[in-house]
């Protein structure tokens, strides 16, 4: 009777157990939004990991964020493409700046290898020329992650904060609904805010610039990567607004200094590259989120 007594207990347990578990994986679930639209996740659903991250079945997340999603078995890599149509509106490159652009960019692809800390990023730019077969010009570059992309029941998992600012997107989390939010950024230009680049030797600066139609206030770069690699950025003072603007008119540059910071030149002996600046406004009262991005090509 005693060992009835246990067994019937151990049953019990379990099955309290279990149900608390249910309930609670219900209460936790993960949802992804894509610009306000909810991402449906059919056969498998996202969750964090042990590094606090959260992992996105592969295919559903990128055909959401209309990227083309190839798997290669054998080396265990996702690979998100984003494929430009042919022509030259897709960023065209005018190195001369003679009116005539050479190349104009191809696709983006972010690849994820299982188990391995590390994405890769690959820009491929092609010629103008209808003859032109090889690319004009690679940007490459490895992502370091704090987590891993994993294969579970079967299933390929990828790390969406990576994939998804990688192709341009913010990425914030609202833990009281467990949700992760996509947002495309806009360019800033949207607004009329401008960005102006400044090489001297060692330094490199970047520089925010309005006109009488800019209406946003209280600036801030969330931040500046080349090539993936957030910049070591030093704020330039207002003090120096003033004689940045005499300089930028004396090369036919007219506008407002907004806000500017200097970093350590590390673009200059790069023969191409990929920059990015992540910057924060207040317009009418509310924060906004705006990403400019530039892409430096030299011909292979």
């Amino acid at each position: 009777m005693k060992m009835k007594r246990v067994v019937s207990l151990v049953l019990a347990m379990t099955l309290i157990a279990s149900t608390w578990i249910s309930v609670n994986a219900a209460e936790t679930t993960i949802q992804v939004t894509i610009d306000g639209e909810l991402v449906v996740f059919t056969d498998a659903q996202p969750f964090v990991d042990s590094n606090n991250r959260t992992l996105v079945p592969l295919r559903a997340i990128g055909e959401a964020m209309g990227l083309e999603v190839e798997w290669d078995a054998e080396l265990k890599t996702a690979a998100f493409a984003r494929v430009y149509d042919p022509s030259l509106e897709a960023a065209p490159y005018d190195g001369d700046e003679d009116g005539n652009p050479e190349a104009y960019l191809l696709s983006e692809i972010v690849a994820f290898e299982i188990d391995n800390s590390q994405a890769a990023f690959g820009a491929h730019w092609m010629g103008v020329e209808e003859d032109d077969t090889d690319p004009y010009a690679v940007v490459e570059y490895d992502i370091a992650m704090d987590t891993e992309a994993v294969i579970l029941n079967a299933r390929t998992y990828a790390p969406v904060r990576y994939l998804a600012e990688a192709f341009n997107y913010d990425v914030s989390w609202d833990q009281a609904t467990q949700t992760v939010a996509l947002t495309t950024m806009k360019n800033p230009a949207e607004e009329n805010i401008f960005v102006v680049s400044m090489f001297e030797e060692a330094i490199q600066s970047w520089l925010l610039l309005g006109n009488e139609d800019t209406k946003a206030t209280s600036f801030e770069i969330l931040s500046g990567k080349v090539n993936g690699v957030e910049l070591d950025k030093t704020l330039i003072s207002e003090d120096e607004f003033v004689s940045i603007e005499e300089e930028l008119e004396a090369s036919e540059i007219s506008g407002d200094v907004l806000m500017g910071f200097e970093a350590a030149n590390n673009i200059s002996d790069l023969a191409s590259y990929r920059l990015s600046l992540k910057i924060k406004a207040m317009i009418d009262d509310e924060y906004e989120i705006f990403e400019w991005e530039h892409y430096g090509v030299q011909q292979k």
